[in-house]
């Protein structure tokens, strides 16, 4: 069974006074940081990606490969460019990986392919959902769980429904190359001792046998600077 533990990145945040991060886990090695200007840092076939992007994307974009270039340090001799399929990274042969970004953070994940099936990260504002939108994001059974104020914690939000559902898909969707809409996964949080911090459970609800994988999976939230962090892993077969 893979490991359940945070990041513990909340503990560290000091550290990113300087521009980025490593940190890992048993399983996972990450790199965290600032989202800046990398454009110079790009391969000319990453550049080419986002040639005709806004110059926000550019940022966004840029920084995430720079991080995942620092991360496939550990795992590749020959540095290579991190190229995209559908805006799905294509991570070398040997290595899963999952990239995340807000306006200002970015997040990049990966591990040995034959430890994981899949890996999925997400970074959110806390106010990332708005509650008019909560509708569109959580099933009836979830809704139902944030309204029971008795039962559940305070702290947890229809942002941590959304990290944990963007985290799943991209855990879920390089493995099995299906779309995986927002209501057909259920997540089921339980307070970690770690304050602030969940583990959760995914549960597919939909008709695709090809996500059966999705339902053994381990996934996590954390409290970090002002986002939600979120991470799932899907254990080998």
């Amino acid at each position: 069974m893979a490991e359940l533990i945070p990041f513990g990145l909340r503990e560290r945040s000091d550290t990113l006074a300087s521009a980025w991060v490593e940190f890992q886990t048993a399983e996972l090695r990450g790199v965290i940081g600032w989202v800046n200007d990398y454009s110079e840092a790009l391969f000319s076939a990453e550049a080419a990606l986002v040639a005709d992007a806004v110059a926000k994307r550019v940022r966004e974009f840029a920084t995430g490969r720079k991080f995942a270039h620092i991360l496939l340090a550990n795992f590749v001799t020959e540095p290579q460019p991190l190229l995209s399929d559908d805006r799905r990274p294509l991570w070398p042969a040997g290595v899963i990986g999952s990239i995340a970004h807000s306006e200002k953070l970015a997040i990049v994940v990966g591990a040995p392919d034959d430890s994981l099936l899949g890996v999925g990260v997400d970074l959110e504002r806390n106010d990332r959902l708005r509650t008019t939108e909560q509708r569109l994001v959580l099933t009836e059974a979830e809704h139902d769980t944030l309204a029971d104020h008795t039962h559940t914690p305070p702290h947890l939000t229809g942002t941590h429904y959304f990290c944990a559902k963007e985290a799943v898909y991209k855990a879920i969707n390089p493995h099995a190359r299906v779309m995986v809409d927002f209501q057909e996964v259920e997540i089921n949080f339980e307070e970690h001792a770690h304050s602030g911090c969940f583990s959760f459970r995914a549960r597919y609800l939909g008709p695709d046998a090809r996500t059966k994988h999705l339902d053994r999976g381990i996934g996590f939230c954390e409290p970090y600077q002002d986002h939600v962090l979120a991470h799932f892993k899907i254990p080998s077969p």
